[in-house]
């Protein structure tokens, strides 16, 4: 499932953001065309849509509709604060195809925040993306009983970005506490039916076992996932993902994502595979290919290398 990034344009400043301010452009629906036939080369029809804040985008609803009318399914990743104009324009819109993940970073919320949540509240999951020791994501739980929004969470950790290398982010050495400090909220929500979902990046010995086994009994997935998700820009060229974009393919209507792929691989062949610690080379998970050894962005980014 790609990523289609509309803007880097955002209202907020979160200090752990891949993108803010990187590229200039805005994707037109105009490139969108242009570039569709490699979209439709994927397998399924599916598509994340970020930025940035992708509301932002001045053609943000017309580029909805053209996808909505090519039988796309979209999950929009937004920090909620989205303007009323944008949100009638989104209600206009709402069918089975649409959904979202609102990345909340603290316990504020705007007008317009709450505003969406009382309108499609049915249709959003909140995402957590942990960056700091300490962080408070009770906040998290009032949300989605207060607002009966989706019973999911989507939880990351904070990655080294290549294009902005002052963004804030997990070292690997802090990821033994961070895992104790957010493993009695997971539990948390697990007891309150919000099912965790978790995004790429983590090696699978983030978790201790007794806590992978809680997940395991209680029918939650985790996994170490490394996987080549690829972000597509509006300056039309394809990044594996923003820590690793320094590897960058150009893309055109006679492109495919086969082709595209296999120059990826090749491209990042040198990153890609590497262990974090050096007790990975001796690690039963790495031996029953379990783990997928953590994030790459750690073998590029130059503060964590």
């Amino acid at each position: 499932m790609p990523n289609l990034i509309l803007t880097s344009s955002c209202n907020n400043k979160c200090a752990y953001c891949f993108t803010n301010g990187a590229f200039l452009e805005d994707l037109t629906l105009k490139n969108l065309k242009e570039i569709s036939p490699f979209i439709s080369s994927f397998q399924n029809k599916k598509l994340n849509i970020l930025g940035g804040e992708p509301s932002l985008n001045p053609e943000f609803i017309t580029i909805l509709q053209y996808l909505l009318s090519e039988e796309y399914e979209l999950l929009i990743f937004t920090n909620g604060d989205i303007s009323p104009s944008i949100l009638v324009q989104l209600q206009g819109l709402m069918c089975g195809g649409l959904e979202f993940v609102v990345n909340r970073t603290d316990n504020l919320l705007t007008a317009n925040t709450i505003r969406f949540y009382k309108a499609l509240g049915h249709r959003i999951k909140i995402g957590l993306t942990i960056f700091k020791s300490g962080q408070y994501v009770q906040h998290a739980l009032r949300e989605i009983e207060e607002y009966r929004l989706r019973k999911a969470i989507r939880i990351g950790i904070a990655l080294p970005s290549y294009v902005l290398s002052s963004n804030t982010f997990l070292s690997r050495e802090a990821y033994p506490q961070i895992s104790n400090e957010i493993f009695p909220f997971l539990v948390e929500c697990i007891g309150k039916g919000i099912r965790p979902e978790f995004d790429c990046g983590f090696p699978y010995c983030f978790f201790t076992d007794e806590q992978k086994d809680f997940f395991r009994d209680n029918a939650v997935d985790f996994a170490s996932n490394c996987g080549l998700i690829p972000d597509i820009l509006p300056n039309q060229t394809v990044v594996p993902c923003f820590p690793l974009a320094r590897f960058t393919t150009g893309i055109d209507r006679k492109s495919s994502w086969a082709i595209t792929k296999d120059e990826m691989d090749v491209s990042i062949a040198g990153v890609r595979g590497k262990s974090l610690y050096e007790a990975c080379s001796a690690c039963e998970y790495m031996e029953s290919l379990q783990c997928s050894k953590g994030c790459a962005a750690f073998h590029v980014h130059p503060a964590s290398s």
